[in-house]
């Protein structure tokens, strides 16, 4: 039952994943063309290495230019993200109603369906950003603190939204827009199982709740443990 329930979970969501993972993609290239149109304000500050010794770097403030670009993508993140977690969620519901066979009905209107959608879809943006943002940190700093030019950093910046956005079929997941629907339609689908559990628990049935992963190469270590 178990093997069967994993293989069906993997069978509903793997659509919703595709459908999902184009739209971030997207969102990615709004961003990063908004963020690379104010790095380019930056060029004519930028550090260079006269006599062997580099200048002191003037104000490269790109945090402001960051969250320029986070606000003029910020829609074509949220959207998409609300729409699909909200089918996820959906999904999970009504699998689970089908499965455990009660006469009970779930939708999105549910109060603990609401309270999900309204809570998780704008924090799971922003942690995207959180984590974009860091690795724009890391690439700026190391870049400016070795000496590198303008152009070596913006081609870097630039190969790494590339990263987040260009699938490569060679790779299990093939890019991090990937990873996000993967993760995202997964946590909902389980949301609206646990949902349903909620309720029926409510009503006095005892229910257990374990880690089922569908045990192939894209199952992070965490998960594994956490089904063992």
């Amino acid at each position: 039952l178990e093997v069967a329930a994993v293989v069906r979970k993997d069978r509903l969501v793997r659509p919703l994943e595709a459908q999902f993972a184009p739209y971030i993609r997207a969102a990615f290239k709004q961003q990063e063309e908004a963020f690379m149109t104010g790095f380019a304000a930056l060029e004519p500050r930028w550090p260079v290495r006269e006599s062997g010794r580099l200048q002191e770097a003037a104000d490269l403030d790109w945090e402001s230019i960051w969250l320029s670009a986070v606000l003029a993508s910020l829609a074509a993140f949220e959207e998409p993200f609300a729409e699909y977690i909200a089918l996820a969620l959906e999904l999970g519901m009504l699998e689970a109603v089908a499965t455990l066979q009660v006469d009970m009905a779930f939708d999105l209107a549910h109060p603990r369906a609401v309270a999900y959608m309204e809570q998780v879809a704008a924090n799971r943006v922003t942690m995207v950003n959180e984590a974009t943002k860091a690795r724009i940190r890391q690439i700026v700093t190391r870049g400016a603190d070795e000496g590198k030019s303008y152009g070596q950093v913006a081609k870097e910046l630039r190969e790494q939204f590339r990263e987040f956005r260009v699938p490569k079929p060679q790779k299990h997941i093939r890019d991090r827009a990937e990873l996000i629907a993967i993760t995202e339609i997964g946590e909902g689908y389980e949301a609206g199982n646990y949902l349903v559990g909620q309720d029926l628990q409510q009503y006095g049935l005892e229910m257990e709740k374990s880690w089922l992963t569908v045990g192939d190469d894209r199952v992070s270590e965490g998960c594994a443990e956490n089904e063992g």
